[in-house]
């Protein structure tokens, strides 16, 4: 797998981030929708997405252990509870911008 060269300077870490956060196709889709539309129950996505059960539920969970979305209840009191999952607005921002520096012609 190649490497890929992340430039030192302030924004190193906030575009390492950026980079796998949005590294998969369903992260950045599902981000987009939760931004467009704000705060969405799993099932609210999959079916506006068009997008299983699993493939949304295991994106979710990876961008929340990635600290990029939170939800309304803490794991632990999850269990056949409806849960609304919404962006990290600071997080968010933060990552875009680095990518954006990075992406944009100097």
């Amino acid at each position: 797998m190649p490497r890929i060269f992340i430039p030192e300077g302030r924004d190193a870490t906030e575009l390492a981030y950026a980079l796998e956060v949005f590294s998969l196709p369903a992260r950045t889709i599902i981000l987009v929708e939760l931004m467009k539309h704000g705060p969405a129950l799993r099932a609210d996505l999959m079916e506006r997405l068009k997008m299983e059960s699993q493939l949304v539920g295991r994106t979710l969970g990876d961008l929340e252990e990635l600290g990029m979305v939170t939800a309304d209840l803490p794991a632990g009191q999850r269990r056949g509870r409806s849960v609304k999952y919404s962006v990290d607005m600071d997080r968010y921002l933060k990552s875009s911008t680095a990518m954006q520096r990075f992406l944009s012609p100097r």
